[in-house]
């Protein structure tokens, strides 16, 4: 892995996960040999190489010496990769994703059990525009959520193979891919939903919202249909997504838990569901 810049260059604001990111395996792998004396700051140099194992391809040059994964755990780390998946089980539940990240300050935790391979959120993103007065304004219509925030976010158990579908505005694209880096996925691709009827905007007539995708590991569709990118479906009521994309989700991903953060209402009965507006009784439920 070649480094385009170098760890002394990168802001002091950085999450220990964006670090582990421009580092090269061997100074990832001088990094974990004490990560079970110092987990808190080696963790993500663990998962960093378990993500570019995942990534790597059949054929392909070892990494620190090591064909596979269960080869590094066994050979570099001295543990079975049993132990290692405990060890990342119990960082975790205690320490997620961002959850250094906000300096002492109160950090959401999303305190849902099980372990999920499919997760959809919808995050309430802060546009900084109450003060212009605009009925549109997401801050009239619920409490928002900095970015800040967001990235921070303490997420349930996830998959060591999972995929993320995040929506996001054409504004607020940029601090959605950050989100994506600060929960530990990588960016694949995006569906636009067309919503036929136009909004007002700052620089052109906005009639489109961006489905992000983006995974953990390695994982692809479990059908190997294509489907269209682009999708026109009238928008409705103020920032209410159509129940068509939740259920492409589930026709490209049958398989594995799935959850939606910031849902609002009543979910088909696969789903499991977090947020202020959620409605725990299911779609066809009396």
């Amino acid at each position: 892995m070649r480094r385009n810049r170098k760890l002394a260059q990168i802001e002091p604001e950085e999450t220990s996960a964006s670090r582990a990111a421009y580092m090269t395996n061997e100074e990832l792998l001088a990094r974990v040999q004490g990560a079970f004396q110092k987990i808190a700051d080696e963790m993500p140099c663990i998962l960093e190489l378990r993500a570019r194992f995942a990534r790597q391809k059949r054929g392909s040059a070892s990494i620190c010496g090591c064909r596979s994964w269960e080869e590094f755990c066994t050979k570099r780390l001295h543990r079975t990769p049993r132990r290692i998946r405990q060890v990342l089980a119990a960082y975790t539940d205690d320490d997620g994703p961002g959850a250094n990240a906000a300096d002492g300050k109160h950090v959401t935790a999303v305190t849902v059990p099980g372990v999920f391979r499919v997760l959809l959120a919808d995050p309430p993103w802060n546009y900084g525009n109450r003060s212009c007065k605009i009925p549109y304004a997401a801050e009239n219509h619920y409490r928002t959520m900095p970015v800040e925030d967001i990235c921070a976010m303490k997420l349930p158990r996830i998959a060591e193979n999972a995929v993320l579908f995040l929506w996001t505005t054409t504004a607020m694209l940029e601090k959605a891919l950050q989100v994506i880096a600060a929960w530990r996925f990588d960016y694949k691709t995006n569906f636009v939903w067309d919503k036929v009827l136009h909004n007002v905007g700052h620089f052109s007539s906005v009639r489109h919202e961006l489905l992000l995708v983006a995974t953990r590991g390695s994982c692809h569709p479990d059908i190997p249909t294509l489907v269209d990118s682009v999708v026109s479906i009238p928008r409705t009521e103020h920032s209410a997504k159509p129940a068509y994309f939740r259920e492409l989700i589930d026709k490209l991903y049958p398989f594995g838990n799935r959850i939606e953060l910031f849902a609002r209402g009543s979910l088909p009965e696969n789903w499991a569901g977090w947020g202020n507006e959620f409605e725990a009784k299911r779609v066809g439920a009396r």
